[in-house]
Parts: structure tokens; C-alpha cells; sequence
């Protein structure tokens, strides 16, 4: 038999009632952090959700601002032929004399154009949308002949986490020639 000097009984490893306390005391840990990691996880898909939601609502309002610059002036008025709160139709000052189309119905906001015909939601989660027309003095005015400013307000509301997201864009057409 061999002898082993140094070697004692209670270097062999673990008992069974360390082995038992490791394990509870890991348990109570793991439960007690396990909500503020889940949180964490929580509030991180929140935030995202709401930033895509805020994407949506600067993308439509910068897009409808460079739609709406480009309404041609025929010489004497610009080419609108509906300016209502929910809706705006126009041609547009290109070559092949586009028709654009800007509609608001239930929480879509639609953008389509005539030449060719072209239709699709440019934003969805739309709880309101808003037109307002101006003249050159800042006047409200409902005519195509002393029109200078269209005043977009969007209100986007994500479904998910109901973040309510709001803005307000003045958009100056262009110069009259």
C-alpha cells in the first residue's frame, strides 16, 4: 500500500451539506437579480419600439415637406385642387406632371401619385394628422392663389407601449417664378 503523505481526508473535495449551501445560496442570488436583468430587457424592446415609432413619424414629416415644396405654380395660383385638414391633392412641378395625393384615414397616412399611378402608406400608427394654409403673412386662407406655407402636424402612437409622439413641420413653398 502506498503512503501518501500530505494527503488528508479533508482534501478529497467537497461534503455534501457544502455542496447543498453553494446551491442555495447561488439560488437566492440568481432570484434575486433575475428581475433587474429581466427589467433591463424590458426597457430596452421599449425603447426600441419607441425610437422606431419616432423613425416613422420624422421620415413621414420629412417626406411630406419635400412633396409639398414642389407644388407647381401655374402663374397665378399653385396647382392644388383639394386643401382640406385630412387631405391635400396637387401637381407637382416636374417633367411629366405628376398628380400627388396626401390622405389621412384611420392610422394610415397615404401618399400616391397620378403619373404613374403609385399608391402606398407612407406611415402607419397615425392617431392624427393635421393641414393648416397660410398666406404670406401668416394668414389662415382655404385658396390655392395666396397660398405660401402648409402646416403639417403628426401625431404617431405606438401601439405597443402607447408612447404618444407628436410634430409639427411649416413647409414654404417654393418661390413663385
Amino acid at each position: 500500500m502506498v503512503d501518501y503523505p500530505h494527503f488528508n481526508a479533508r482534501q478529497c473535495g467537497f461534503t455534501l451539506i457544502e455542496m447543498v449551501m453553494v446551491i442555495v445560496i447561488l439560488g437566492i442570488l440568481a432570484g434575486l437579480t433575475a428581475p433587474i436583468f429581466s427589467q433591463g430587457l424590458t426597457a430596452a424592446r421599449l425603447t426600441t419600439e419607441n425610437l422606431h415609432t419616432l423613425a416613422k413619424l420624422r421620415y413621414a414629416t420629412e417626406r411630406l415637406a419635400r412633396e409639398i415644396r414642389q407644388v407647381n405654380y401655374n402663374g397665378s395660383a399653385y396647382d392644388v385642387s383639394t386643401m382640406t385638414g385630412s387631405s391635400l391633392v396637387f401637381t407637382k412641378d416636374d417633367t411629366v406632371t405628376t398628380t400627388v395625393s396626401i390622405t389621412h384615414s384611420g392610422s394610415n397616412l397615404t401618399l400616391a401619385y397620378g403619373t404613374p399611378s403609385v399608391s402606398g402608406v407612407l406611415a402607419d400608427e397615425v392617431s392624427s394628422m393635421s393641414l393648416a394654409y397660410y398666406d404670406a403673412d401668416g394668414a389662415v386662407t382655404a385658396s390655392s392663389t395666396d397660398l405660401a406655407f402648409v402646416e403639417i402636424k403628426l401625431t404617431l402612437q405606438n401601439p405597443t407601449t402607447g408612447g404618444s409622439y407628436s410634430q409639427r413641420t411649416r413647409v414654404a413653398l417654393r418661390d413663385r417664378l
